[in-house]
């Protein structure tokens, strides 16, 4: 994680507090869980914040099960018509997304020039 287990804990007390977050839990008959998802909101649309499974028990399909999970709850329970799932830049993750109907945002372009000329024909362009 990149950060604290007590940062988390007061992002998650602030969420619950707000009634803001739920949490999503895939358990088997022995009582081991398989995957985890955790959903936060807002007033515009509900964002797929976290996520996790055992990787001995990937195969069993609970991910995609939360995920499932997470956007009815998010149309049916909260009313959202945007389901936001915070992007990624796994491959595989984003391939599971797109199947989910996800289209890819893109908040920032970077690039680089390396010709003065290009860079001012660039600035001209309408």
């Amino acid at each position: 994680m990149p950060y604290s287990l007590a940062q988390f804990e007061q992002h998650d007390a602030a969420l619950a507090a707000n009634g803001s977050r739920q949490m999503f839990f895939a358990v088997d008959a022995q009582d081991r869980i398989h995957s985890a998802a955790y959903l936060i909101w807002d007033q515009q649309a509900a964002y797929y914040h976290l996520s996790g499974d055992d990787p001995a028990l990937r195969e069993s399909g609970a991910g995609i099960l939360l995920i499932w999970e997470a956007i009815r709850y998010a149309s049916e329970v909260l009313g959202l018509a945007c389901f936001d799932f915070e992007g990624s830049m796994l491959p595989a993750v984003e391939r599971i997304r797109v199947q989910f109907g996800a289209v890819q945002t893109p908040y920032s372009f970077v690039w680089k020039y390396n010709s003065r000329a290009f860079e001012l024909l660039e600035k001209f362009k309408p």
